[in-house]
């Protein structure tokens, strides 16, 4: 029996079209940073949703450009997962990689559809752009962010390096054949296994994305827990939870260690004459000064007001005299 690819493009048009529409509802509930790789990615999925739909009532050797357009969003969906990953990860998307794919095919749908029409050489071109896409989107997913690799990056990464792989590989095979096939066929099981295994890794690669999303979320609750929201020292807590587990520490070992205290002489009168701005902006400088003064074990905290504490681990009364002076 044959399997119907029809069945299976329309639960991927309704499963990613309804990603892509969920991103876009919920964005508004997410900072402004993580909303607009929402945008991105919502849209990358009704791109996506959009070329399924269009494949459903296709007689593929009959109706090119219909099937030169839903290829086109291909590389258009690929293009905007790109861009939303390097906007998460906090990287540069490079311009080449968000236009050269789609007007690539477009390019290339064009003359193959109209010019020199040839069905094979459209499925080698929406295929090769595909794969290229998915190593570069790849390596800008398992790139560190200042020393930090999160698993659900790496995992995507994998699925994306996997489905080019296979892309690569099925492509191959069709073309090393006696009778190459029409890309999309019931009757061809490398057609049948590409396309299930396609629509298996996009939902894949939604559910990463959303993993990646909220691993950003909660490393930021986590720092806006611990950290002062004007200067990005520690604030009273965080210092006092790290102050204990030193002092626990240092009684186990004998080791020693030294606390410093600082405070801004006058910090009133400028706050009075210059105003709060200013105010906040000597701040800044202070903490600034004073990390700079300091060793990078050492922990830095902004008590409150114009109060800073130092806690410099396994330092002695004349080491923790010398940063003083």
């Amino acid at each position: 029996m044959d399997f119907d690819l029809r069945t299976l493009w329309m639960i991927s048009a309704f499963c990613s079209g309804g990603f892509g529409v969920m991103m876009l509802l919920l964005r508004k509930s997410y900072p402004e940073h993580a909303a607009q790789s929402m945008t991105l990615w919502g849209f990358a999925n009704l791109s996506l949703g959009l070329s399924y739909l269009l494949r459903i009532e296709i007689r593929w050797a009959g109706n090119d450009t219909i099937q030169w357009l839903s290829l086109t969003l291909v590389p258009v969906c690929l293009s905007l997962e790109y861009a939303a990953v390097c906007l998460i990860k906090e990287q540069k998307a490079r311009l080449f990689w968000l236009i050269a794919p789609t007007s690539a095919m477009l390019a290339m749908g064009a003359w193959y559809t109209y010019i020199h029409p040839n069905v094979m050489m459209r499925y080698i071109a929406v295929n090769a752009l595909a794969a290229m896409m998915m190593y570069v989107t790849a390596s800008r997913l398992t790139k560190a962010e200042n020393g930090w690799r999160p698993m659900p990056d790496v995992a995507g990464g994998g699925v994306y390096v996997f489905l080019g792989s296979a892309t690569i590989y099925l492509l191959l095979r069709e073309l090393t054949m006696p009778h190459p096939l029409v890309e999309f066929s019931n009757q061809n099981r490398n057609s049948v296994f590409y396309n299930v295994l396609a629509s298996l890794c996009e939902m894949l690669g939604a559910c990463i994305f959303v993993l990646m999303l909220s691993e950003r979320l909660n490393r930021q609750l986590m720092v806006q827990a611990m950290r002062d929201e004007l200067t990005g020292l520690y604030n009273r807590r965080a210092f006092e939870e790290i102050a204990y587990r030193e002092l626990s520490g240092a009684t186990r070992t004998g080791e020693a260690f030294a606390v410093l205290m600082f405070d801004v002489d006058n910090f009133k009168q400028v706050n009075d004459k210059f105003g709060h701005h200013a105010g906040d902006l000597l701040l800044k400088l202070v903490a600034k000064t004073l990390r700079e003064c300091l060793r990078d074990e050492d922990y830095l905290c902004r008590w409150g007001g114009d109060e800073f504490y130092a806690l410099l681990p396994r330092a002695s009364a004349t080491q923790a005299e010398q940063v003083v002076k």
